[in-house]
């Protein structure tokens, strides 16, 4: 199994990837208030997929992927309804509706599949195990 993450120098959210097939595929899970959770699939497309591989060094989205396809998380799923123009620098700088769909379980946990390879950033320093 691999695990993907990005570090960003400001003290802000973190953001990476589990159990996918490669350290640029997998389940995207993001940091807030030290604890790690999932991201909804509800709105969930290539823009938003886009913003994640690129944010991790890992080239642009082959695949948004829907329905727990890298397995369902545990714990917050801290982002719902997620909604990217594919041109910001983190997930997080997307427009998100926090805490509104009550429908959204870890059934719904969002995955990306990325075109690349990993690589480092000036942004970003990653650690992958």
């Amino acid at each position: 199994q691999f695990a993907c993450s990005a570090e960003w120098s400001w003290d802000g959210p973190h953001i990476r990837l589990l159990d996918g097939d490669n350290e640029c595929s997998g389940r995207v899970e993001v940091l807030r208030h030290n604890q790690w959770g999932t991201v909804c699939d509800h709105g969930w497309d290539l823009r938003e997929a886009d913003v994640v591989c690129l944010d991790l060094g890992c080239g642009l989205a082959e695949s948004a992927l829907h329905g727990a396809a890298y397995g369902q998380g545990s714990g917050e799923i801290w982002l719902r309804h997620v909604q990217c123009s594919g041109h910001e620098a983190s997930l997080m700088r997307c427009a998100t509706v926090l805490h509104s769909d009550p429908h959204c379980t870890h059934l719904n946990d969002a995955g990306v599949k990325c075109s690349g390879e990993k690589y480092f950033s000036s942004k970003a320093s990653a650690g992958c195990h």
